[in-house]
């Protein structure tokens, strides 16, 4: 007697969460979610297990990283499918470097969360040593950093606060 299985791909239920992502702390961000099934019902949890909204897409404020996962459920057949998203939040971004690679001069471009009180920029060579800081505003949220003198090589360029590091960027000095 001979055996065969029979495997019924419409019973798996499959969901993706897309996809992780960094924002500045208190912006709005939208959470989102497929599923292969038509008829697919889904829930948006913390990790707290807390329902924090319904529906494929969930818009949502935090200030501070936390986990998300969405719960997929079938309506016609009750199964279930899973999937997480991180959401990093930042309390300063670096939008952008230019140029990069650089030579006389370097444009930092910048955005602050609210809250933020006394943020500086810092330029490090690749060995960790600071070479350039100096307080930045708010106002408009940019920054020139001189590059002159400084030797060829790899740098990093960094948005802090009282000793935190919020974002750091790559820098290539020519």
């Amino acid at each position: 007697m001979q055996f065969s299985t029979i495997y019924d791909a419409s019973a798996y239920h499959s969901v993706t969460a897309y996809s992780d992502m960094t924002v500045m702390s208190g912006e709005t961000f939208e959470l989102s979610a497929e599923s292969n099934v038509q008829d697919a019902v889904y829930e948006w949890y913390d990790m707290q297990d807390v329902l924090v909204g319904t529906g494929a897409n969930v818009t949502l404020t935090t200030t501070s990283t936390r986990q998300y996962y969405v719960r997929s459920y079938s309506l016609m057949d009750n199964t279930l499918g899973y999937d997480t998203v991180t959401i990093t939040v930042k309390r300063g971004m670096i939008t952008k470097l230019t140029p990069n690679p650089a030579r006389n001069q370097v444009l930092v471009k910048y955005v602050l969360a609210d809250g933020v009180t006394s943020p500086n920029v810092s330029l490090r060579n690749s060995a960790g040593i600071v070479v350039y800081s100096e307080p930045i505003g708010f106002h408009p949220a940019l920054c020139h950093i001189n590059l002159r003198g400084l030797e060829a090589g790899n740098y990093t360029v960094s948005i802090e606060e009282g000793g935190m590091v919020l974002d750091t960027k790559a820098l290539v000095v020519r």
